[in-house]
């Protein structure tokens, strides 16, 4: 097989080479490799190789979210591989189109249907030949494309009939959750041997945010849905159970960040599980009857298969339970990974597996923390000669008068760093600005006096309102107040045409984890285990810092201005996990302001 492009990027065929000669049995390959590079080909080419070298079956390629799929479509197009796209059944499903209703419920739904054999999507589905999918599939842009090419063109059901190529194709791309999330895992492959596959993580700097990719919730107003929908069935002992879980949540003290719960003050064992799971989908069946399915879906969306959801994560061993609460004041239940046993599990079941990202966890961090028993190797594409457009396009300044460090913190820092954001703002010519905040507390404290209309603050509401807030700002510029390692500095790009649209970043602080009860008990396990938290604790912050840099740049002509706006960025440990070269350090916020705008008259 051949490189499917002319002119390869300077490292895109050494990466590959390397991948080929250091992959054997039992290994991870850590891929350091910045945007735009071009790494999902670089090494797609490189693991069909690997494939053929030790024989194994297939490729799986785990990506975030949806958007992350697209790329992988695209080069396993144009390296003429077979591909499977796997992601959320609902937004698949061609009936339920633009219709507000969870996963859960929607699954419960979708369950009586098949077993009606009601659903006509389905039922036609087992009719149609492989061959038939495989074209739809090869000849489809993107993950949009694929799904509604099946449904049109065959009048078949997406996810089934992508579900049924898993066995017969050389790359089986998904989301996520269906390798993080055990219960999805275990419903998706239960019959597909991944002792013959060859594992891809990409953006693989998200194992370090074990809870953010392990977890399940459920808001305390689901609760409390579910409590009266089985008193309305008359499940006494259901109802017993869920007024425990209740009491629990509203009688203890939630906080922004997790504060510990503790499953077995839950008093939940897997037969009432098992109940309330049957006790929803008998509710669902009986409701049902007779509905006219685009109306009335909503009203089957049964709060009582969100909660099984939740309690079935949270009595699996190594996860606890925590509460928080946002702030808006909501609070939830939160299911998570109380150590590294549920990552490593994961890991050590692929012969192969390769870890990619612009920022990927440490060697480290995969022996010390996951305690991953593999022979593990780094590549870094720099080293091959790749450019970094991040370091050679941003125009970087330490500013040394503050610091969001808990000993200062007061009126007197929110303010200065209020100054710095407002300063570096007004002489942004043109573009977005984002300022980025180590938490929800600390920039609301800073962001309070910004009046400008120019000012968007990331809160609770869905990312595609915020999006859509973002884009009906049609201003010149427009300042995004977001904060570390949440939804807007990672994943999203604004983009229009080949220009980013960020030309300015502010990190306000050194983002590491905020300390709760879930962050505590993460630390002593890790110091138990033998691991340096501090090192954990710095390579989060580095990795969410140098991802939100990276929203600016994304391409070669992307520049940015970028400040990193607190006095610890001097320490050694820090400045040397972030691989940058600051053009200059100062206190003085003029200083500062000088050199943005010698900055934007030479890029401009």
């Amino acid at each position: 097989m051949d490189f499917p492009y002319k002119k390869p990027r300077i490292g895109q065929l050494e990466l590959a080479k390397y991948i080929v000669e250091n992959s054997s049995y039992d290994n991870i390959i850590l891929v350091r490799a910045p945007t735009g590079f071009g790494k999902t080909v670089s090494v797609l080419y490189g693991a069909l190789k690997v494939l053929k070298n030790l024989k194994l079956g297939n490729v799986m390629y785990a990506v975030r979210t949806r958007n992350e799929l697209d790329p992988v479509i695209r080069e396993c197009r144009a390296l003429g591989l077979s591909f499977t796209v796997i992601y959320s059944i609902k937004r698949m499903c061609p009936l339920v189109k633009d219709i507000n209703i969870s996963p859960e419920g929607f699954w419960s739904i979708c369950a009586v249907l098949r077993l009606r054999g009601e659903c006509k999507y389905y039922t036609r589905t087992s009719g149609v030949t492989v061959d038939d999918v495989e074209n739809v599939v090869k000849n489809s842009e993107n993950h949009s494309a694929v799904a509604k090419s099946l449904a049109r063109s065959l009048n078949i059901c997406p996810y089934f009939a992508l579900l049924q190529l898993t066995n017969y194709v050389e790359v089986i791309t998904f989301t996520y959750p269906y390798i993080f999330k055990e219960s999805i895992q275990i419903a998706t492959f239960r019959d597909f041997d991944v002792s013959q596959t060859l594992l891809i993580i990409d953006e693989a700097h998200n194992l370090l945010n074990l809870g953010s990719i392990m977890s399940e919730s459920i808001g305390l107003n689901d609760v409390g849905k579910a409590l009266d929908e089985a008193a309305s069935l008359s499940a006494e002992d259901v109802v017993d159970a869920l007024r425990n879980i209740l009491a629990i949540g509203l009688n203890t003290s939630a906080q922004r960040g997790y504060k510990y719960v503790g499953k077995e003050s839950l008093n939940i064992d897997p037969l009432l599980i098992d109940k309330i799971s049957n006790l929803a989908f008998s509710a669902i069946t009986r409701a049902m009857k007779g509905f006219e399915y685009k109306l009335n879906i909503t009203k089957l969306d049964f709060a009582l298969s969100k909660v099984a959801k939740f309690l079935e994560s949270a009595i699996s061993e190594n996860y606890d339970v925590f509460i928080s609460k946002d702030q808006y004041g909501s609070i939830s239940l939160a299911s998570l990974p109380i150590n590294f046993v549920p990552l490593k599990t994961i890991l050590e079941k692929f012969p192969v597996s390769i870890l990619m990202s612009a920022t990927p966890p440490s060697r480290e961090f995969i022996v010390n923390c996951i305690k991953v028993r593999k022979d593990i190797s780094e590549v870094d594409v720099e080293d091959f000669g790749a450019k970094n457009f991040l370091k050679e396009n941003a125009s970087i300044v330490i500013f040394t008068g503050a610091t969001t460090s808990y000993r200062v913190r007061g009126r007197g820092v929110y303010e200065t760093y209020r100054r710095l954001v407002e300063a570096v703002f007004r002489h942004v010519p043109k573009g977005i600005m984002v300022a980025v905040y180590p938490s929800y507390e600390f920039m609301y404290s800073v962001v309070n006096n910004l009046k400008d209309e120019k000012v968007i603050v990331e809160g609770s509401e869905p990312l595609s309102e915020l999006m859509q807030k973002i884009a009906s700002r049609s201003l010149d510029k427009l300042l995004l107040n977001v904060v570390a390692g949440g939804r807007l500095t990672e994943g999203v790009e604004f983009i229009v045409g080949e220009e980013s649209l960020i030309k300015s970043v502010v990190v306000v602080g050194i983002p590491y984890p905020q300390p709760d009860d879930y962050v505590e008990l993460i630390k002593r396990n890790i110091v138990a285990g033998g691991g340096s938290y501090a090192d954990y604790y710095r390579d989060i912050a580095t990795v969410r810092v140098l991802q939100a840099i990276g929203r600016a740049i994304r391409k070669e002509n992307d520049c940015a201005f970028v400040v990193l706006a607190d006095r610890r960025y001097l320490y050694r440990t820090v400045i040397r996990k972030l691989h940058l070269q600051p053009r200059a350090v100062t206190s003085d916020l003029k200083k500062v302001i000088e050199l943005e705008i010698s900055f934007f008259e030479q890029t401009q």
